[in-house]
C-alpha cells in the first residue's frame, strides 16, 4: 500500500509518495497534483521493474554455463546503460 501526500506549496500543491524515494510532483490544483502523482508512481514503478529485470538478465548471463561469449553481457550493459553494469562486465564475480 502506498501513501499519497499533498500539501500546499505557494500557489501550487506538492504531492509525493513517502514509500517511493524521489517520487514527487506538483500541480496547480489538488486534483492535478493527484493525477500527476499517479502518473509519477506508475513511471517510478515501471523504471524499478525494468532495472530489476535488467539486473536479473545480467546475473543470468554470468551464471549461464552455456554462455561462451561476451555477447549477452554486452547486451545487458546496453540494456542497463550504467557504470555498474560496465564494471560487472569488466570484473565478473566468481
Amino acid at each position: 500500500m502506498l501513501t499519497f501526500k499533498i500539501e500546499q506549496d505557494g500557489e501550487e500543491f506538492h504531492a509525493w509518495a513517502p514509500e517511493l524515494p524521489g517520487c514527487h510532483t506538483h500541480g496547480r490544483t489538488v486534483a492535478e497534483a493527484m493525477q500527476n502523482l499517479k502518473d509519477a508512481v506508475q513511471l517510478y514503478l515501471e523504471v524499478k521493474m525494468e532495472e530489476e529485470l535488467a539486473k536479473q538478465t545480467l546475473e543470468f548471463a554470468w551464471w549461464n554455463p552455456m554462455n561462451s561469449s561476451k555477447f549477452l553481457q554486452k547486451m545487458d550493459f546496453f540494456l542497463l546503460g550504467n557504470q555498474e553494469a560496465m564494471q560487472s562486465i569488466k570484473n565478473p564475480k566468481s
